[in-house]
C-alpha cells in the first residue's frame, strides 16, 4: 500500500465557478418550464371556469324562456297616466310574475358580467336582444 499515492489537484476557482454557473443554468432552466406550464394551467381553468358560468347563464335563460315569450306577446304594462285616476294596470297576476321571474335572472345575468364573471362580449352578443325588449316590457 506504500506505492499507491493518490493525488488531488485542488481545485481553482475558476472550476468552481464554471460548475456552479452550470448548475444555475439547469436550476433557471426548470423554473422556467414550470412557471410556463403554471401559466397554461391557469389559463386552462380560467376557460373551464368561464365555460362552467356560461353553461349556469345559459341554462337560467332557458328557463324562463317561456316567460320571456309570455312577456313579449303581453302588450302595454298599464294604461292611463301613472298617478292618474283612470290608470290601471293591463297585465294579468300571471303576466307580473313572469315578470318578476324574468327581472330576477337578469339581474343575476347582469352582475355577473358587470362584476367580470361573465364576459361582457359573450353576454351581450348571446343575451343583449333578449335583455332590451324585456327592459322595453
Amino acid at each position: 500500500m506504500e506505492s499507491v499515492k493518490v493525488a488531488l489537484n485542488p481545485l481553482d476557482w475558476s472550476g468552481v465557478s464554471a460548475i456552479t454557473s452550470i448548475l444555475m443554468l439547469l436550476i433557471n432552466f426548470f423554473l422556467l418550464v414550470s412557471v410556463i406550464f403554471a401559466y397554461r394551467t391557469i389559463k386552462e381553468e380560467v376557460k373551464n371556469r368561464d365555460s362552467t358560468l356560461l353553461l349556469w347563464a345559459m341554462d337560467e335563460m332557458s328557463k324562463i324562456k317561456l316567460d320571456l315569450s309570455l312577456l313579449h306577446n303581453a302588450g302595454d304594462y298599464s294604461n292611463g297616466e301613472l298617478g292618474s285616476e283612470d290608470h290601471e294596470v293591463a297585465w294579468s297576476k300571471e303576466t307580473v310574475d313572469a315578470a318578476y321571474r324574468v327581472s330576477i335572472v337578469m339581474q343575476r345575468l347582469s352582475y355577473m358580467a358587470m362584476s367580470g364573471l361573465i364576459s361582457r362580449e359573450h353576454f351581450s352578443k348571446m343575451w343583449g336582444p333578449a335583455f332590451i325588449k324585456a327592459w322595453d316590457r
